[in-house]
Formats: C-alpha cells, structure tokens, sequence
C-alpha cells in the first residue's frame, strides 16, 4: 500500500470519527447574513426552481420545504412570496498536509576493509542522514446541503444577493436517513450569522 493511500485512509478515518461522533453526532455549520436583511416577520417563501435537478435535489427540496412547514412558514408561488429559496446537494473537498519520503537513506557502506590481505567485515547498516521528505497537499471530498434565501423583490429584479446563506456537511455521502436531521440542525440557524461543530438534531 503506497504512502499516500496510507494517509489519505488515516485522514478519511479521522474525519469520519470527527463528523460521526460516538454518543452524539455533530456536523460542520456556516451560516451568514447577506447585505439585505430578511423582511421582518417573512413567513411565505417560495422555493427556487432548478432547470434539470437531480433526484437527489428534488428530494431534498420537498424535506426541506416540509421541514419549513413545521416551523410556521408558508410555501407559496414565487408572485406571493416574500423570500425565495435555493438549496441542493453540494460537494466540497477538504484539504491536508501528507508527508512523502523522497528516495531511500543513504547508508554506510555494507563492507569495510580492516587490514590489508585479512578480507573484509561485514558492518551493521545504519542511515547517516534521515530520509528527504516534504510535504505536499491532498485532498478528500466531502458533501453538504447549502440553502440560499433571496428576498423576492430584488430576486426579481434581478439582483442575486442573499439574505441568509447556510452550509452543512455531511460527511463522504448523503444519506437519505441522516437528511432531515442535517436540514433541521442548518435551519436552526436561519436568519443568524454562525461558523462552528454542532449538535445534529434529532429525526422528527
């Protein structure tokens, strides 16, 4: 096994412990305001269309969509809405640092002559120098779900400037089982600025 399948594996392990946990599993949040403010007390939001989404996409839409309908908002026709949501399954990659070692040590002769005509000795090898090495960057991917929240009006108007945006991830895949628990977990976040490790929520 070469060196760098070595330590991507090291490095997927420890990310996957990172974002599994044991007793309570936790996810990566980012979540930010936008220069335009959400209009006080929004309630109907309209979900963003995409031109050939993905089934994955289509899934998530409609957890999400329900999930909103449990916290009180409304899911309404672009026309009557107040805000306008984006969201989709996102894939990102995680970058580090693996070391390489450059060529073998370089090492004592195996044989060194003692006195002239009585032959040689064999010597215990021992690197003189430790091996070259340097470090190089790699990379593992990842997936997420990011929600972009527009207002409306300006939407329309062409200007694509959010209000609120959102990323969780999710670790090496997306599984159908963990989504509604990461989409609660980001919601419980909209409309605040946040960066840090929390909590998954729990399945409803």
């Amino acid at each position: 096994m070469s060196a760098r399948t070595c330590s991507a594996i090291l490095f997927a392990a420890c990310v996957a412990l990172a974002l599994a946990g044991c007793a309570s599993p936790s996810a990566q949040v980012i979540a930010r305001c936008g220069p335009h403010p959400m209009p006080a007390g929004a309630k109907k939001i309209a979900l963003l269309k995409q031109g050939q989404p993905s089934p994955e996409d289509e899934a998530l839409e409609r957890a999400v969509a329900a999930e909103l309908e449990t916290r009180g908002f409304q899911i309404v026709p672009q026309p009557q809405a107040e805000l306008t949501l984006a969201c989709r399954a996102e894939e990102n990659c995680h970058r580090y640092l693996r070391v390489v070692q450059e060529g073998p040590p370089f090492q004592s002769p195996p044989h060194v002559p003692m006195i002239p005509g009585a032959g040689y000795v064999v010597m215990e090898q021992r690197p003189l120098f430790p091996s070259p090495r340097r470090y190089v960057e790699d990379a593992v991917d990842v997936r997420g779900i990011r929600l972009q929240v527009y207002p409306t009006q300006q939407l329309l108007a062409g200007r694509f400037e959010t209000a609120w945006e959102g990323y969780i991830e999710a670790g090496f895949e997306l599984r159908p089982e963990q989504q509604q628990s990461l989409i609660r977990t980001l919601l419980d976040q909209f409309g605040r600025d946040f960066t840090g490790k929390v909590k998954l929520a729990p399945q409803p």
